[in-house]
């Protein structure tokens, strides 16, 4: 049960945007300040189409504060290789991933067990509790129609199989189409079977990650406190 917002007063804007203007959740969050997690639950029952999803990730709207231009042209948009390696891009995936949870104000653990399948570990500063993050490269399907996806599925030993509960807390699936991360809690996803696809409302959305650190280390100090 999500917790009740002191934006609460801001919702029937929120669902104006939505309703009228068919804005994406990011470019409703910078015109009333009410957080990501908050607008995800609003806004479920408002769903963009997949054309209109597909337009945001396209245009990447991104709000950006007034300064001098670096040059005359602006802004470089980022260039990927085109023959970059699959271990690359996910290196590169990885570290994308972790430069958004120092960002956050979180601390990366480094692991460095044999046959460790968890890609990033993070708890809060201070925290006990550890998070599994599992980071994928997003994937265009085949036919180039619709939205990118994020496979479920890894390879082990030459063999393919799911993931199972407990081996990761969230997913991160790394668009480079947009430079941005789509964030889904396992049980999001816990009742796919091969891909999911991401969604505008998983876009950059870190809260509840943060919200279940937060959580964690609270049942831990009433148990410890017991």
């Amino acid at each position: 049960m999500p917790k009740k917002s002191h934006h609460t007063d801001k919702k029937p804007e929120v669902i104006r945007l939505r309703a009228e203007l068919r804005l994406g959740m990011k470019e409703i969050r910078l015109r009333t300040g009410v957080p990501q997690s908050t607008l995800h639950h609003w806004l479920k029952d408002h769903p963009l189409t997949e054309q209109e999803q597909r337009d945001v990730i396209v245009k990447a709207p991104r709000y950006v504060a007034p300064k001098k231009a670096l040059n005359s042209e602006g802004r470089t948009p980022l260039k990927i290789a085109d023959d970059i390696s699959t271990s690359r891009l996910g290196a590169a995936a990885e570290c994308f991933v972790k430069g958004r949870l120092n960002l956050l104000n979180l601390t990366v653990v480094e692991c460095t067990a044999d046959g460790d399948v968890v890609d990033v570990y993070v708890r809060r500063d201070g925290g006990q509790r550890v998070a599994f993050i599992q980071v994928r490269v997003t994937q265009k399907p085949e036919n180039k129609a619709g939205l990118p996806y994020i496979s479920l599925r890894r390879y082990r030993k030459g063999r393919s199989n799911n993931f199972n509960k407990g081996d990761f807390h969230f997913l991160a699936g790394y668009c480079r189409e947009n430079d941005s991360a789509y964030v889904f809690s396992f049980d999001e996803v816990k009742d796919k079977v091969n891909t999911v696809t991401i969604r505008e409302e998983a876009r950059e959305t870190w809260e509840p990650l943060i919200e279940w650190l937060e959580r964690q280390d609270a049942l831990l100090e009433q148990l410890e406190a017991a």
